[in-house]
């Protein structure tokens, strides 16, 4: 509650503003949190969370339910604002290429979910595959080893991609 009417407040002063018109807003959040029976080992819920892009004068208002990660912060924004940009990161501008499916961590888990699997990593060497639309708590590995392999080798690469770019110095800001 506290939050909702801190941001409230600033929206009212920052109307006030001269640069109020020109200004794109973006609220986000770094982790939900864990809500109601989580029929996972890796809460959802937690990775569930809300993104605003807001500006009254620019955007018109939308709901858009892709996937996005903070990664695609960046280049959703450039692409939101017609800038010319390089894009060396791992995310995307999800307006112009909506993801497939979207790869987080957590704790001692590492997860990619798509529009009916979730796929779970465990550190100690363990996965599994759920159905996670139906709420089906059964691992599906077994017999789905294609959807396994997908949502495996996206997140696997995914994080080959970052570590590599960090070891080389490529994720540095260069003036």
């Amino acid at each position: 509650a506290y939050a909702d009417w801190s941001i409230g407040e600033f929206l009212k002063k920052a109307k006030q503003s001269a640069w109020f018109d020109n200004t794109l807003f973006v609220f986000v959040a770094d982790h939900g949190f864990r809500v109601g029976d989580n029929a996972y080992d890796l809460a959802l819920s937690y990775q569930h969370i809300p993104i605003f892009f807001y500006a009254p004068r620019i955007l018109k208002p939308s709901i858009n339910n892709q996937f996005i990660g903070q990664i695609d912060i960046f280049p959703t924004l450039m692409g939101l604002m017609n800038m010319r940009y390089t894009n060396n990161t791992l995310g995307t501008d999800i307006f112009k290429d909506p993801r497939s499916c979207i790869y987080f961590s957590a704790d001692d888990k590492l997860g990619c979910i798509d529009k009916q699997w979730l796929y779970i990593y465990r550190f100690n060497g363990s996965e599994s595959l759920y159905e996670y639309t139906t709420g089906n708590k059964e691992n599906m590995a077994n017999t789905h080893p294609a959807e396994l392999e997908t949502l495996r080798k996206y997140a696997f690469s995914q994080i080959q991609t970052a570590e590599w770019m960090y070891s080389h110095n490529k994720t540095m800001i260069h003036k």
